[in-house]
């Protein structure tokens, strides 16, 4: 944590840590002075974060708390240097930080490695921010947050890899109790160092948790009390309150599955605006556009090379060469071709399983068809296929889970070994965004939606389909529409496309 050093006033998380307390040599050790290990799920969501480069390069660090997959809570004046309801100026909401952010993450059974920040979601009322991951983090637990305020006494807990009593650099986070105090301002908490527990360097962001494990604030400032090379005996700590902020943190982290994209004859990726036919362009030169929950991924018309968006209009990062085709989900970015299938880290590509004809993703779900049998097969863990289910004329996923298709009709996996339930008649094809499912008719070619009592006819034959939270989506040569569930017709919102994408 980064602090003023004067005594005479609470101090704020600011950048600037001192370069003895950076490059002085450190053992394996703990954090958060006077403290004990983090354990369990606490420990899995922990994060440390180098602003600005590591500490070899003038960088500094704090501590952050995953709160999903690919979304991170700290503070706002670890990135700005700022403090208060101020702590945020300078970030621009949605858009990269202004200074590089890295977080070095552990998924299981790998070593810890860096994955960089390329998102902010900022506040103007308090010193909170959220920071988006490049790529999602498997296998980490998510912090909760609470949902009633702190009590007005009492005790709660810190956790954070800051400097300890004894140690400069910590390599693993550590966890004390603190005392509630009285006098917190607006959205925020006053606490108290008691005994040999401090809060130090490095735990700015750090969650604070109630008795139940939930978080109801993170870190902003401290005196440094009981916290190596520090003198001052003012145990006070502030932090801000985040028990209120549990809409905000849903509304960023959950995937609300309202993008639609297209690629135009031209070659640009396009994102629907929701309303009217107006689309706005996100960059050019590409042949085909992927999404999920995670990411908008296209590969380039000229090279195949596969680049991520990087959610400003114009800007795309390369993350690979060409392959087969690729597929998004909650998970992550994964491409295919013959020698098998790969997941992009946010640093490289890994190998999570062989070759496929088919590949299906939505949620945290991943599934194949094999060469040869055409059987589906999901991946449980990187690397681990279980097969669910024979061969089908096709398949789909959606938030309500996986469906297939053959001559006898249209199954739901029930998610146990290879048991299906039957929701329909038979569809020569399916497609599926959100909680809708559509299928296409064997005879007519028609388009029907899956609804509680079957299937129901929506429209006529089209060149594809898709559908996200916001509705149905249909492409022929004439264009994209749109179906209106109240008037059962079909509105043009687009031009015709070469490619048409939901996340």
């Amino acid at each position: 944590m980064v602090f003023n050093r004067k005594a005479s006033r609470l101090a704020g998380c600011v950048a600037g840590v001192t370069a003895a307390g950076l490059l002085a040599a450190a053992a394996p050790a703990n954090a958060v002075a006077g403290g004990a290990p983090v354990t369990g799920a606490a420990a899995s969501s922990l994060v440390r974060l180098a602003i600005g480069g590591d500490a070899t390069s003038g960088g500094h660090a704090c501590t952050g708390t995953l709160v999903s997959s690919q979304w991170i809570l700290t503070t706002a004046s670890c990135l700005t240097g700022k403090t208060g309801a101020h702590a945020g100026d300078g970030l621009v909401d949605g858009a990269p930080p202004a200074v590089a952010v890295n977080a070095a993450v552990t998924e299981t059974g790998k070593p810890t490695r860096q994955i960089a920040v390329d998102r902010v979601a900022t506040r103007t009322d308090r010193d909170v921010v959220l920071l988006r991951l490049v790529a999602p983090v498997l296998g980490a637990s998510a912090g909760n947050l609470a949902a009633t305020p702190p009590p007005s006494s009492g005790q709660v807990t810190v956790a954070g890899f800051g400097r300890t009593a004894t140690e400069w650099i910590p390599d693993a986070p550590q966890s004390a109790s603190l005392t509630i105090a009285a006098g917190a301002p607006d959205h925020g908490l006053a606490l108290e160092a008691s005994g040999t527990s401090g809060v130090c360097r490095g735990d700015a962001g750090a969650p604070v948790f109630t008795a139940d494990g939930r978080i109801t604030g993170v870190i902003t400032g401290s005196y440094q009390h009981n916290c190596l090379g520090e003198t001052a005996t003012n145990p006070a700590v502030s932090a801000a309150r985040v028990d209120d902020l549990g809409d905000w943190v849903t509304a960023h982290t959950v995937a609300g599955h309202h993008g639609l994209y297209r690629v135009d004859a031209n070659g640009a990726v396009l994102a629907y605006s929701g309303t009217g036919s107006a689309w706005t362009t996100l960059g050019t030169g590409f042949d085909r556009v992927y999404a999920g929950e995670s990411a908008v991924v296209a590969t380039r018309a000229d090279t195949h090379d596969v680049y991520r968006y990087t959610g400003t209009p114009g800007q795309w990062a390369k993350i690979g060469g060409p392959g087969d085709g690729f597929v998004v989900n909650a998970d992550g970015v994964y491409g295919y071709n013959g020698g098998g299938v790969l997941r992009w880290t946010g640093t490289g590509w890994e190998t999570v399983g062989p070759a496929g004809t088919a590949f299906y993703a939505a949620g945290h779900l991943l599934a194949r068809t094999v060469p040869g049998t055409g059987d589906l097969y999901l991946m449980t863990a990187p690397g681990t296929w279980v097969k669910i289910g024979t061969s089908g004329s096709g398949f789909a996923i959606n938030d309500d889970g996986i469906y297939g298709a053959n001559g006898g009709g249209v199954y739901h996996w029930t998610g146990s070994g290879s048991a299906w339930a039957s929701v329909g008649k038979a569809q020569s094809a399916l497609y599926a965004g959100a909680h809708t499912l559509l299928g296409i008719e064997p005879a007519t070619k028609d388009v029907n939606l899956l609804t509680g009592n079957g299937w129901a006819r929506i429209g006529g034959s089209g060149d594809a389909f898709a559908a996200n939270a916001d509705g149905v989506y249909g492409i022929n040569s004439g264009g994209i529409y749109r179906w209106n569930a109240q008037s059962g017709g079909w509105a043009a919102i687009g031009p015709a496309t070469r490619a048409l994408a939901t996340d």
